[in-house]
């Protein structure tokens, strides 16, 4: 057998202190399953290299081969060590395989859990004309809400002292919104799925929605993947005129490129409009409670458009 880990302690092979006694068991299994890189080995033969000095790096001396058709009890030992912590590293990773298919499926039930609207109440399934009247009031609210905003902005700038609101919005408005338009853009190519998920088609809303995409087809695109990839690449372009002027990078005026970016952003609500109206979701990323969590989106698109109107007008 094995001998106990207070002879170990004793010999200086392992240390003798309260946190590594707790972990004995598993140092000696270790050191077991070292010891099988030789066809054959016994304790008796391991004991007396070991150096006196705890803290020097033990040099083991060669075993001595058993006679052959038998093994030593302690080659066998070290077999049945190595065996065990085997085990223990196979069991440790199917625990650790059955772990990660549980997250997934954890995240995935998390996703479908999110209670969706019964489809007969969505502005989907409206008359044409009753989708053209909801459209158009979305929009109003939409515009209504972005004065709300710039005029609040405007209150904030008469509250501060002189100077202070334009020192904020000039130098933490333009490199922030623009890097942060500039990861948009390219995941437009990344994960391009969920993008041309929230693309309306040609004719939805009652036929309201008949935006045309020119050269799709010599491009071999899809009508989705069109409008995809040209709102990806201006976001990013975009983006990196707004961070780049904004540290003196281009020799632009930041009121240009934040107007830019205040039309893109008009021209991308559409497709928040759908999420709300046919209840769209971004393949593969969180879904969006309804209703609020696309009001909220909604609020959202209103403080980017007065944050960029601000910028392009002051």
């Amino acid at each position: 057998p094995l001998p106990p880990p207070a002879k170990l302690v004793s010999l200086g092979l392992i240390q003798s202190s309260q946190g590594e006694m707790n972990r004995l068991p598993i140092l000696v299994a270790v050191a077991s399953a070292a010891a099988v890189a030789s066809s054959l080995c016994s304790v008796d033969a391991l004991v007396p290299a070991i150096p006196a000095k705890p803290f020097s790096v033990p040099v083991f001396s060669a075993p001595k081969p058993a006679p052959i058709g038998r093994r030593s009890i302690g080659s066998r030992a070290c077999f049945d060590a190595y065996r065990l912590s085997a085990n223990h590293v196979l069991f440790a990773t199917d625990t650790e395989d059955e772990t990660s298919a549980s997250s997934a499926d954890t995240a995935t039930s998390e996703i479908e859990e999110i209670p969706r609207p019964d489809p007969s109440i969505l502005v989907a399934a409206m008359e044409p004309t009753e989708q053209k009247l909801a459209v158009a009031s979305i929009s109003v609210g939409i515009i209504i809400g972005t004065i709300v905003v710039i005029n609040f902005l405007s209150l904030v700038d008469d509250a501060l002292p002189v100077g202070w609101f334009d020192l904020w919005k000039d130098y933490t408005w333009p490199v922030p919104l623009g890097l942060i338009f500039m990861a948009a853009g390219v995941s437009h190519f990344t994960i391009s799925d969920a993008f041309t998920a929230i693309v309306p088609p040609r004719g939805t809303w009652g036929g309201l929605w008949n935006v045309p995409a020119p050269g799709a087809e010599e491009l071999g695109l899809s009508y989705e993947e069109y409008h995809c990839y040209w709102t990806g690449i201006a976001e990013f372009g975009g983006g990196l005129l707004l961070a780049g002027s904004g540290v003196g990078l281009f020799d632009l005026p930041v009121q240009v490129p934040a107007f830019l970016m205040f039309l893109l952003v008009l021209a991308v609500t559409p497709a928040n409009v759908y999420m709300f109206t046919h209840d769209a979701q971004m393949s593969d990323l969180p879904r969006i409670p309804y209703p609020w969590g696309h009001a909220g989106r909604g609020f959202a698109q209103c403080v980017l458009l007065a944050f960029f109107w601000t910028l392009a007008t002051t």
